[in-house]
């Protein structure tokens, strides 16, 4: 009888094993996160030195300095393994100012799931860039707003060393509806999402911008429409390529 007694509760304890095993097994429902989208500006695979000499070069060889670095990001989608797409919906003004830079955005709330790809715009869409007021990031403030000219998409001005060997002004301010570039698509590895806050950090490198422009013959580009439609044409394309997936941490 005491044989029967011990196997039975053998048993009970064996099957309350199994039971604890199955309920522990349970993993906890995936959550958002927060996914920080941090642009790095280069220049040369380089940090930029804001205000320092010129000793940056651009594919012609000629050196070139920084000292405003201004530019839009806008609609930052992130497309998971399955295809399902996330957006932001932002317009923001990413800023190499050296003592309040601004080079982060926070997309907020994202959806669990592991993340193979970022997609953003450069500039601002027609509507957008049409609107007389703006908030935030589009405020006119910012020194980004042209008035009947809309907004620029970006702000470079620093200096370049011509062919004298003299030291001259350089200034790109880059805008009209035909800078705008649209669906920059990079793919990106070791982004999973779930309750968790994770940065992807994309390089924008400068002289990629200048691949076929020659600050000898122009070195003060205002963007004026019929005067500077090649080269904002072939700065829009440039800048296609000028960002680059560098890392998640």
């Amino acid at each position: 009888m005491k044989k029967v007694i011990f196997s039975i509760i053998a048993l009970f304890a064996i099957a309350s094993m199994q039971s604890c095993k199955r309920g522990g097994s349970s993993a906890p429902n995936p959550t958002a996160g927060n996914v920080k989208i941090y642009f790095n500006n280069l220049a040369n695979g380089q940090n930029i030195d804001m205000g320092g000499t010129p000793i940056y070069t651009n594919a012609l060889g000629q050196k070139f300095s920084v000292n405003i670095l201004k530019y839009y990001i806008s609609q930052i989608r992130l497309t998971d393994d399955k295809g399902v797409v996330a957006n932001l919906g932002n317009f923001s003004l990413i800023d190499e100012d050296p003592t309040t830079p601004k080079k982060e955005v926070l997309f907020a709330n994202v959806p669990p799931g592991n993340y193979t790809n970022v997609t953003f715009n450069f500039g601002l869409d027609k509507v957008t860039n049409a609107l007389p007021t703006g908030e935030g990031d589009l405020d006119h403030s910012h020194g980004m707003w042209w008035g009947t000219e809309k907004y620029l998409f970006l702000k470079h001005e620093g200096n370049f060393i011509n062919a004298a060997n003299q030291n001259k002004g350089l200034l790109y301010h880059l805008g009209t509806d035909g800078a705008y570039a649209g669906n920059i698509s990079l793919p990106i590895t070791g982004l999973t999402v779930n309750a968790n806050t994770k940065t992807v950090v994309i390089n924008f490198n400068l002289e990629k911008m200048y691949d076929g422009i020659n600050f000898e013959t122009n070195n003060n580009m205002m963007s004026e429409v019929g005067k500077d439609n090649e080269i904002v044409s072939s700065i829009s394309t440039n800048i296609k390529t000028a960002f680059s997936f560098n890392k998640v941490q």
